[in-house]
Parts: structure tokens; sequence; C-alpha cells
């Protein structure tokens, strides 16, 4: 009987130890996407791949919920949603938001 609760509370701890560092790797990948968004704005503006300003404000944005709306890139008037991409005005290509956390 003893042994058996021994068990457990081995089983248990270990789980309870997997967990935790579930949690700090997840907040580590977190707070970097946040630091690689701050880092893709330079200067309130994204640039695409071919480094051509793509702006953040007063376009005409696209969301994932079909919504095509002129305002910003952060907030979908009508699903309160973050535009996930934004294509570039000089040459067409994509360009991802960076504040969609967690989507590589």
């Amino acid at each position: 009987m003893m042994v058996g609760i021994l068990v457990s509370l081995a089983l248990w701890a270990v789980e309870a130890v997997f967990w935790v560092l579930s949690f700090l790797w997840r907040s580590i990948w977190f707070l970097a996407d946040m630091v690689r968004a701050n880092r893709a704005m330079k200067g309130g503006t994204l640039h695409c791949q071919n480094d051509h300003p793509v702006p953040t404000e007063g376009g005409l944005y696209e969301c994932e919920c079909g919504y095509v709306y002129e305002g910003s890139i952060f907030k979908c008037p009508f699903c309160s949603s973050s535009t996930p991409w934004v294509k570039c005005p000089t040459c067409g290509i994509s360009v991802k938001s960076p504040y969609i956390f967690g989507k590589r």
C-alpha cells in the first residue's frame, strides 16, 4: 500500500516537472516572438523581402475572415483579429504580420 502511494507521488512529481519545463519553454518562445516582431517593425513600417516599405496604417488590407478594409493591419473592424499578412504595394510579395505570435 505504502509503495503504491510512493510510486504515485513520484510519477506526479515527474509529471509536474515536465509541465513546468513545458511552460518555461513556451514562455521563452513567446518572448522571442515578441522581440522578433519588434525588430521586424522598422520605424512603424514593415519591409518585404526585397526591402520595399509596406505601410501598416492607412492601406487597404484583407483579414483572414475575408473582410477587406482600409485602416490598420493590427485590428480588423469586422472580427477584431489582426491581419495575418499584407501585400507589398511595390512588388506584390506577401509580408507576414509580425504580430501573429506563435505562427512561424
